[in-house]
Formats: structure tokens, C-alpha cells, sequence
């Protein structure tokens, strides 16, 4: 076998191979089966009457052969669609697109990438995983313990480590796995700009037509702004994620609309909703992203700015919104906003104290709420007994319930990341990814913001940061190898290269 041969991508076809890239008999007798056990199962179902089910399975081997073939595009239809679902309250359809799009098409996804390399004997020209990746199984692992020792409904708290955590991790082994290409990334703008116009106009409307959504994306209507995603937080750092990604995606955009204007209208959308969420650490988390996107897209930054600006000072002095200027004002300077913030202190010290009494064990995941009571006290007579979640703050929630064995596991996927990317410059400029780099640690900083001030519990916040790391240990391996090659007298990586995004 050739250089050329032994390093090509995952996705590319070998010799004499089927279009899926396996041997042409074992892909027809995949085919054919799979094909045949769809087919037994669609006729079972329609026998039973259950037509829903029945159509699920005929989609099975469509669904199969496009998670085979385009493992990647799992990533695009999770963007996409499971804002919609990630809070659907109850059964009925929602839940069933819920069931397939956030807890089973990422594992899917997973499964293809690894049976499409064993079938064509590629599992060696896998992206070599480490240190990111064995903390991150790690955790799973102290998080599912954790849950069996200390849980008094163990079945309830594993769904929700597989909603908030596992499904996150396996957005970003897929990203690692599949080694997105250019044309993979330049799939998304269109897809981000959709995320942040739809996420912003059931924002709008949550405030001027709330009786035409989902009452389970109303439960902050008339006070905060949090689309379908029921959360301000979670809504202000997913749109900021969409929006700083879409001007890096933008310059590959057709046309001058989608180059110049679509991106900026997207990023002042985005930095709008982002003020609407009325949300402290959103305004911080935005402030500190575009001024980081000014040193990438100055004149979009300056131009969202200044639209967004007086464009939320426009609706403030109009009936259009709920709010008015007294109500953002409050936010800084009425005395239940002092109220508000001084009140997170008993718990911050709380959770402190519950660190201190298990520091290696933590108190179990998901169980903060059950015992930060315990050690709550006054502080200058300041108590306020329904502040829980570590005063809002993820990280303070992290050590309380897993101890500093867990939270260590969690945090050092980033910053081992943090200091390969110093290590190879992937974020200075002049380096052929340092734009892209920085727009998605610019993401990473905002959601740091963001979680010193919020216990993040909504899926699709976790998922951006996933994502955005999971592409930035991609930009990591494509430095590393670049730095090989040009070390190398053989160019046996340059296959590798292309792979990667740009």
C-alpha cells in the first residue's frame, strides 16, 4: 500500500471499493439486509396498525445509508432541530423528534463512522484521540457512578447525564471522527443564519404574541427573552456561537448578500435577542465576543453595534416589546437587582462548604438541590432560602456535587486544548485556520462568561460547547500534522491536511 494510501481520509473510497467506501460485496450485503430487516419490520408494524412506527422504520435505511456515507451532516440536523424539541414537555410528536434527533442521531452517527472503518479496514486512519478525550470517557464514567451510589431515582438522573453530557461528548467524537472537510463547515452557514433569525423570531413573539407558541417555551414570557430554549443564558451564548461562526463562513458565502449583508444582519439579530435575554452575564459574555470579532470583522462589528443599538432603543421607546427602558435600568441599578445579586452569596458559600465537607467524592451528580440547604447561612442577614444552583454559577455546581476529581475531569479537555492551540499558533495570524480559531475561542469565552453566572442545564448550551471544541482539537491535529510534513522529507500527511476545515 502506498503513503498516499495508508494516510487517506476516513471518508475517501479505496481502491476497487463501493461508493461507500467498503468493499463492494460486504456494502451490497449490508444493503440487501438491512434493506430486507427495514422491509419485515414496516410490514409488521402496518399488521399491528402502529403507522407511525412503521414509518420510522422505513426511513431506517435512508437514515443508514446517510449517516454511513455523511456522518457529518448528523451535526447540521442537530443545529437545526433540536432547538425546537430540547424542552418539550410531556409526549405527542415533539418528544418522538426529541428521541431521534438528540438521543439517538449523534450515537448513530458515532456507530457509522467506526462501522464504515472496521468494514473498510480503516480504523488505523482514525484522528488519534489523547488526553481530551480519556478525561471526557473519564467523566462519564465518575458521573454514571456517582448517579448509582448517591441517586435516589438512578434511572431518572441517567437520562439526564445522557441528555446534558453524553449526547455533547458524542457531537464531539463526531467532529473528531469524520475530520470535517471545507465543503462539511461551509454546510453550516446556512443552517446557522436559520438558528438565529427562527431562535430570534419566537423570541419577538414570546413577547408581542405569546399565545401563538408552545406554552412550554413561554414559562419567562413578559421578563426574559429565551426563544424555544428556555433559558436567557443558553439562548444568548447559542446565538452568539451562530453568529460569530456565520462571518467566518460568510467569506466563502456566494454572492455579495451572503458575504456582506446576510452575516451582518445575522451578528446585529444576535447581539439584540442577546441584550433582550435582560440578562447580566449575556450583555458581558456579548460585549467581550464583539469585541473579539472586531479584531477579525471590524466593520461588521462596528455596523452590528451601532444597528443593534439603536435598534433596541427604537423598541424601548415603542409598545412593541413588554419591556421598557425602566425595566433594563433595574437590572443595574434598582435595589432588587442588588438584592438579587447579593442574594447568590449564601449559596456560593454553600456550595464552598459542601466542597469542603466531600472534596474528592462531591455529594452526587445532579444532587445540589438536596443538600445546599444544609449549609446555607445568613449573610448580613441576607438569606433568600429559593436561590439554588451554586448562585447560578456551573462550575461552583460541579465541585459540590462531583468533587475535584470531577470537575478537573470535565475542565481539562479545554484547557489541554487552550495550550495546544499556544503551542502550534493555530490563533495567530498568518496561521491558515487562525480566524476560525479565534471565532471559536472567542465562543469558548463567552460560554465561561456565561457559566460563572449560570448552572447550565439545557442540553443545547452544553452542546455549543461540545461543538466549538471538538473544532478547535480538529484545527489542533491539522497544525500538528502541517508542523510534521513541513518537518518530514516524505509529504506521506498531505492527504491528512486536506481533510481538515480552512
Amino acid at each position: 500500500m502506498s503513503a498516499v494510501e495508508e494516510t487517506a481520509p476516513p471518508g475517501a473510497s479505496p481502491p476497487g471499493g463501493s461508493p461507500l467506501g467498503v468493499p463492494t460485496r460486504l456494502g451490497l450485503v449490508a444493503l440487501v439486509g438491512g434493506g430486507l430487516l427495514s422491509a419485515a419490520a414496516v410490514a409488521a408494524l402496518v399488521t399491528a396498525g402502529n403507522y407511525q412506527l412503521a414509518a420510522a422504520a422505513a426511513l431506517i435505511v435512508p437514515i443508514g445509508l446517510l449517516m454511513y456515507q455523511r456522518p457529518f451532516s448528523a451535526i447540521v440536523v442537530w443545529l437545526l432541530v433540536a432547538p425546537l424539541v430540547m424542552v418539550v414537555d410531556g409526549g405527542g410528536g415533539g418528544r418522538r423528534v426529541f428521541w431521534l434527533v438528540h438521543r439517538f442521531l449523534p450515537l448513530a452517527a458515532v456507530g457509522a463512522i467506526l462501522m464504515r472503518a472496521v468494514l473498510a479496514q480503516a480504523v488505523d486512519r482514525l484522528p488519534r484521540l489523547g488526553l481530551p478525550e480519556l478525561c471526557m470517557a473519564g467523566y462519564v464514567v465518575a458521573s454514571v457512578v456517582s448517579v448509582l451510589y448517591t441517586s435516589p431515582e438512578p434511572l431518572a438522573d441517567i437520562y439526564l447525564l445522557y441528555d446534558r453530557i453524553v449526547v455533547p461528548m458524542l457531537l464531539y467524537v463526531v467532529i473528531r471522527l469524520s475530520r470535517p472537510s471545507d465543503q462539511d463547515l461551509r454546510s453550516w452557514y446556512l443552517v446557522l443564519v436559520v438558528l438565529v433569525l427562527s431562535q430570534a423570531a419566537i423570541g419577538i413573539l414570546s413577547w408581542v404574541a405569546p399565545e401563538v407558541l408552545p406554552s412550554h417555551w413561554l414559562n419567562r414570557a413578559g421578563s426574559r427573552t429565551t426563544g424555544s430554549l428556555r433559558h436567557p443564558n443558553v439562548y444568548a451564548i447559542s446565538l452568539l456561537f451562530a453568529a460569530v461562526l456565520c462571518l467566518h463562513l460568510a467569506g466563502r458565502a456566494g454572492g455579495w448578500l451572503g458575504r456582506r449583508v446576510l452575516p451582518s444582519v445575522v451578528l446585529v439579530v444576535a447581539c439584540a435577542m442577546a441584550f433582550l435575554t435582560l440578562s447580566r452575564a449575556a450583555w458581558l459574555a456579548t460585549i467581550v465576543m464583539l469585541a473579539g470579532v472586531a479584531r477579525l470583522h471590524l466593520r461588521a462589528a462596528l455596523v452590528a453595534m451601532t444597528v443593534a443599538v439603536v435598534a433596541v432603543i427604537g423598541l424601548l421607546q415603542t409598545d412593541v416589546l413588554v419591556v421598557d427602558a425602566a425595566d433594563v435600568s433595574d437590572r443595574f441599578y434598582s435595589s432588587a437587582s442588588e438584592q438579587s445579586a447579593l442574594s447568590r452569596l449564601p449559596v456560593v458559600m454553600a456550595s464552598l462548604g459542601m466542597f469542603e465537607a466531600k472534596p474528592m467524592t462531591g455529594w452526587g451528580y445532579g444532587r445540589f438541590d438536596d443538600f445546599d440547604h444544609q449549609f446555607q447561612r445568613p449573610i448580613d442577614r441576607l438569606y433568600v432560602p429559593d436561590k439554588d444552583h451554586a448562585s447560578h454559577n456551573f462550575y461552583l455546581t460541579l465541585l459540590a456535587e462531583q468533587g475535584l476529581p470531577g470537575f478537573l475531569l470535565y475542565v481539562v479537555p479545554a484547557v489541554w486544548l487552550l495550550v495546544q492551540s499556544h503551542r502550534y499558533g493555530i490563533w495567530r495570524a498568518g496561521s491558515p485556520d487562525w480566524r476560525l480559531a479565534v471565532s471559536l475561542w472567542l465562543v469558548i469565552a463567552g460560554h465561561v462568561i456565561i457559566s460563572n453566572f449560570a448552572n447550565m442545564r439545557v442540553a443545547f448550551g452544553l452542546g455549543v460547547w461540545w461543538v466549538s471544541l471538538a473544532l478547535i482539537a480538529t484545527l489542533v491535529d491539522r497544525a500538528r500534522l502541517a508542523r510534521a510534513v513541513a518537518r518530514s522529507p516524505l509529504p506521506t500527511l498531505a492527504p491528512l491536511l486536506r481533510a481538515g476545515p480552512s
